[in-house]
């Protein structure tokens, strides 16, 4: 594989920090959300992060605009605790998470569901 050019990635860099802009307004709830998914500080962070990097990485599949951001991305740290509280902690970090769908679980109630 050839390698990326360095104006690539600094493309990319630019993304990524305007992403991380305008998500910041969530990332408060977001991370309360992951805590009481996890029950730990250390790990909702963990969750926050790769929740941040799976939202990031999936916007160039998307035809449509994401209307409601939020939703979308406690969604994403729904299914990835999920994902994470099954197995292993490397588990959350290698398993692609599957296509956002509705979850109906006592244990991980999402805003969405109420």
């Amino acid at each position: 594989m050839d390698q990326l050019s360095p104006e690539f990635a600094e493309e990319v860099r630019q993304s990524w920090h305007r992403f991380l802009q305008r998500t910041e307004a969530f990332r408060p709830d977001l991370h309360r959300y992951c805590r009481s998914l996890t029950g730990s500080v250390w790990e909702a962070e963990d969750l926050v992060q790769d929740t941040l990097l799976r939202a990031f990485a999936k916007l160039g599949e998307f035809a449509n605009p994401i209307n409601n951001p939020k939703a979308y991305l406690f969604r994403i740290a729904a299914i990835c605790g999920l994902i994470g509280s099954a197995g292993p902690k490397w588990l959350l970090m290698s398993v692609h998470c599957p296509r956002i769908l509705p979850i109906r679980s006592a244990k991980f109630a999402t805003p969405l569901d109420s």
